[in-house]
């Protein structure tokens, strides 16, 4: 690769590590559990962009497959924590 190139995917890599740093104190400060529960989902849409960079410049493809284990085990949590809420609410009504 390219110096430029590699320039390039390490200002990535810096992008999302800020925007992880952020949503961190998102989820620490959400006032609302639903706004925790997007932050948290948030945090694993970046780990696997972290991840598939990582895994570009390493050159090691099975990174890429624990970003889909990652990515599904957050849609089935996300789903779960939905329902709970939905739930709740329905409870107090």
């Amino acid at each position: 690769m390219t110096l430029l190139f590699t320039g390039a995917w390490l200002v990535v890599a810096a992008a999302i590590a800020v925007a992880m740093a952020l949503t961190t104190v998102r989820v620490l400060r959400g006032p609302t559990s639903a706004d925790r529960i997007v932050c948290l989902d948030l945090l694993a849409v970046l780990l696997v962009g972290s991840l598939a960079v990582v895994s570009h410049l390493t050159g090691q493809t099975v990174l890429l497959d624990v970003a889909l284990v990652i990515t599904a085990s957050a849609f089935a949590g996300t789903l779960a924590m939905a329902a709970r809420i939905a739930d709740d609410g329905r409870d107090q009504a």
